[in-house]
């Protein structure tokens, strides 16, 4: 179970960057349907952002989201003797939580 939240983490900046935005149905949202919080945090590190949601429709659920941009040598393409900036690209992960267990998964590019 470890290997996939962590495999998450790895994916998430090259799927974005083809990814269509509020993509929701992947491989990578669907592998860590059902796993704990503490599974989560074991493998991809604490999150960004842990917040319980202030929804009225989803009470009790805690949102969990990461970010995960682009390494600085993605950033640029070498041309010659120099670089050329590329657009910085990343993703935002936005996991809910119900009963600590996860309910719904958004990957969204950056």
């Amino acid at each position: 179970m470890g290997a996939a939240v962590g495999l998450m983490a790895l994916m998430l900046p090259a799927a974005c960057k083809t990814m269509p935005q509020n993509a929701t149905d992947t491989a990578v949202a669907s592998a860590v349907l059902g796993y704990t919080k503490e599974q989560l945090i074991g493998c991809a590190g604490p999150p960004v952002e842990d917040v319980m949601s202030n929804d009225s429709d989803r009470p009790g659920v805690r949102v969990l989201r990461y970010a995960r941009m682009a390494s600085v040598l993605e950033e640029s393409f070498p041309v010659a003797r120099s670089s050329f900036p590329e657009v910085r690209h990343g993703c935002m992960a936005t996991l809910s939580l119900a009963g600590d267990r996860v309910i719904d998964v958004h990957i969204v590019g950056l």
